[in-house]
């Protein structure tokens, strides 16, 4: 198999409309938007979408604490660490720093750290957080998540992401495919009400200008 590199080069160049001459205004579409929002709303469920967000979320920590055991961390109340050491701990390779400090904010956000100076201190037990039975309770409490399948593979394979044994791209596009995400930008209510008002505003605009 072939690799190919592609280089996209940004070249700035003038409108071909000056926007401060057009008619229509920021304030204005918003305006138009508002109620076409409350429809798109109603029509996608998107309150009742919002509301099952957070299981995914507890889905998610449950995979971090996970990973971070299958790393060989175990923690005990009040030690404390920074992002630094756990990574050379950890053997997490250094593309994955940025990753790191933003699965260490959200066990601050969920109780299990808090912040220690310029490190961290482990403040709730890093236990009793089992994927499965959180995964399970999603399964049975409404809709199909479209979101479901992408976090269980991603968590399920992050321990190996982190140590870099697996490309992560791997994870989100197998073999190349889109057909774990392509719902996530199309088919889910957010994503199908903030599609429709994008299209909207740009129609918007279009229409006002010269």
């Amino acid at each position: 198999l072939e690799e190919w590199t592609y280089t996209v080069a940004w070249e700035p160049r003038p409108l071909p409309v000056d926007p401060r001459k057009a008619s229509v205004r920021p304030p204005t579409i918003v305006r138009e938007l508002a109620a076409e929002y409350d429809r798109l709303s109603v029509d996608h469920n998107l309150a009742d979408y919002g509301e099952r967000l957070p299981e995914l979320g507890r889905l998610a920590t449950a995979y971090i604490v996970r990973a971070l055991h299958q790393m060989g961390w175990t923690p005990q109340i009040g030690e404390n660490f920074d992002q630094p050491g756990l990574a050379r701990r950890l053997v997490t390779i250094d593309r994955h720093q940025r990753l790191l400090g933003r699965l260490i904010e959200i066990l601050n956000e969920d109780g299990f750290v808090e912040p220690q100076g310029p490190a961290w201190r482990l403040v709730r037990p890093l236990t009793g957080v089992e994927p499965e039975a959180v995964r399970a309770q999603i399964e049975t409490s409404g809709p199909r998540s479209l979101e479901l399948p992408l976090v269980t593979r991603c968590g399920e394979s992050l321990a190996a992401a982190l140590r870099g044994e697996i490309d992560p791209l791997q994870l989100l596009f197998p073999e190349g495919s889109s057909a774990l995400t392509e719902g996530l930008y199309r088919d889910t209510p957010a994503a199908q009400v903030y599609n429709a008002l994008a299209a909207r505003a740009l129609e918007a605009v279009v229409r006002e200008l010269p």
